[in-house]
């Protein structure tokens, strides 16, 4: 009664959603779930949502937490120092006699967003106990005070949390490696799991700009984020709002699709004109000017680009008129920011 009440809180606090359980199914019954770890909340969410009743390996720091001790009640909990490898030896025992451990292979709490180092004792684990590895990637708790990101990240009270459970894997290593070489290359492929986990668990099929706009809603419309040699930063409130405006401009020469080249230096405005292709649906091409004038032209045969974005300031600055004029013999149409401006 306890579990069902704990988890209809926290759904209606964090519109909780959790994907691919048919994948703990997969894993058999001798299995060990790894998650990455990114706030206090972790522990109870695997708990609640998790089916079944597997034993977590609870750092030992977190585990003598007083407010964490209630959720601790509704799970089985093993506490374990992942610094230390005697410690581990329960832990695989409890594993060999088949059913389904937890456990965070950073140790901690993350304290950058991202994944931390990853501890040697898991790999080893799973190895000993010929377990397979479910990865589970938690998102959305990093967003809560009870995460180690204030300051770094907007923090706010009941962010959309996900669960995501991938296929099991076993971590395999040839017969002839012993001792400390086997726990170390175990560690090195539990790092692998981990950061494959993180990358396919991840939306990366989209645009950098959509990214952006992703990131705006996260940080704030206000947060700024690049600044260049002039020393003026933009926000993503300027960034995204210039990129549709100029956008807008490219678009009337351009089409949907088309590969468009952009000719300019290291500034925030060629962020912008990136983004603002991108905005629109037209595919940003750099083009690297230094590698000379056949290069340039052979480029822009080969992705077919009719149109390149530049600058009358840059062109001049950089003195790269000679290009310039090749470029439009060639038929390529060259494009200026201070004309759309």
């Amino acid at each position: 009664m306890l579990k069902e009440f704990l988890r209809f809180v926290l759904q209606k606090l964090y519109r909780v959603e959790i994907d691919g359980l048919e994948n703990l199914e997969l894993a058999g019954p001798r299995a060990l779930i790894v998650a990455n770890h990114l706030s206090f909340l972790d522990a109870a969410l695997l708990a609640l949502y998790l089916p079944g009743k597997p034993l977590f390996a609870v750092n030992t720091f977190i585990a003598q937490q007083k407010w964490i001790r209630p959720f601790l009640s509704i799970a089985n909990t093993f506490p374990l120092d992942p610094t230390n490898p005697i410690a581990t030896k329960g832990l695989i025992a409890e594993l060999k006699k088949g059913g389904r451990a937890v456990i965070f292979p950073e140790g901690r709490i993350t304290v950058t967003g991202s994944l931390m180092k990853i501890y040697e004792g898991p790999g080893m684990i799973a190895d000993r106990a010929d377990a397979q590895i479910v990865p589970v990637r938690l998102d959305g708790a990093q967003y809560t005070p009870l995460s180690r990101l204030r300051g770094k990240v907007r923090l706010h009270w009941f962010p959309k949390i996900t669960i995501r459970i991938l296929q099991p894997r076993k971590l395999q290593a040839a017969e002839d490696v012993h001792g400390r070489a086997r726990r170390a290359l175990m560690g090195k492929k539990l790092y692998d799991v981990m950061t494959d986990m993180i990358f396919e668990s991840s939306d990366y099929r989209k645009t950098l700009f959509q990214s952006v706009l992703d990131a705006e809603v996260i940080h704030g419309s206000g947060h700024p984020i690049i600044v260049d040699v002039e020393r003026k930063p933009l926000s993503y409130r300027q960034l995204i709002r210039r990129s549709f405006i100029l956008g807008g401009h490219a678009a009337a020469f351009t089409r949907s699709g088309e590969y468009t080249g952009l000719m300019l230096p290291n500034m925030t405005g060629t962020i912008a004109a990136f983004c603002a292709l991108q905005a629109f649906g037209r595919v940003p091409v750099m083009i690297n000017y230094s590698t000379g004038v056949k290069s340039v032209l052979a480029a822009c045969t080969a992705a077919q680009i009719k149109t390149v974005i530049t600058s009358r300031r840059f062109i001049e600055a950089a003195k790269l008129k000679p290009l310039a004029d090749e470029m439009e013999k060639s038929g390529v149409r060259l494009a200026y920011l201070e004309d759309m401006r």
